[in-house]
């Protein structure tokens, strides 16, 4: 978006375009830890690397197919589509899915850490840190900043919502986060499998 001005091309609306910027950059603000001093990725880390015992997780050759396949979707549509506007639908139908996401894993990641793992409630909170810090107002509010955006970036440009097919956007994020999932629930019946 920042390239429509960079480039001079033509926008009906200066001051709604950089509004829009300016809401999206409150999600990255949190991400990468502006406002908060803890890296997000970080967060991550800590939270994957405490549950594996070791970082080999980032190995790509665990990298299942359905999971490049949903990354490189969701890239392709956030950042390289020629059309702002998709990309920002992409933003809010990943934010407004996260959301729900968190909300519903928090409980069952504690509950597996103690019973499972046997960790303790101050390895549980460090561990599941990235969990935690989207919970609540934050992913929710990351929600209604890409929503601020989208509609700023309409006005901005003059653009009609009605006219982009979310409903085909939502489809599609939904299907391919189903597939990543499924491959998981497969792998997890075939250990659980292999140890009875």
């Amino acid at each position: 978006m920042t390239l429509l001005l960079h480039r001079g091309q033509p926008v009906g609306d200066e001051g709604a375009l950089l509004r829009a910027l300016t809401s999206l950059d409150r999600i990255i603000d949190e991400d990468l830890a502006v406002t908060h001093r803890v890296l997000h990725a970080d967060m991550f880390y800590r939270m994957a690397t405490d549950i594996v015992g070791d970082d080999r997780w980032l190995s790509r050759r665990y990298l299942h197919p359905a999971a490049k396949a949903f990354k490189d979707w969701k890239d392709h549509n956030s950042l390289r589509d020629r059309d702002p506007v998709i990309a920002l639908l992409t933003t809010l139908t990943h934010e407004i899915y996260t959301h729900g996401e968190v909300e519903f894993i928090l409980p069952l990641f504690r509950r597996w850490l103690a019973e499972d793992y046997g960790f303790s409630d101050a390895s549980i909170r460090q561990t599941l840190g990235w969990i935690s810090v989207h919970t609540g107002p934050t992913e929710k509010n990351h929600f209604f900043h890409a929503l601020s955006a989208l509609e700023h970036f309409a006005d901005a440009m003059d653009v009609a919502i009605a006219d982009y097919a979310l409903d085909e956007i939502v489809g599609q994020y939904l299907e391919k986060k189903a597939a990543v999932l499924e491959h998981i629930c497969l792998q997890d019946a075939v250990e659980v499998e292999a140890v009875h």
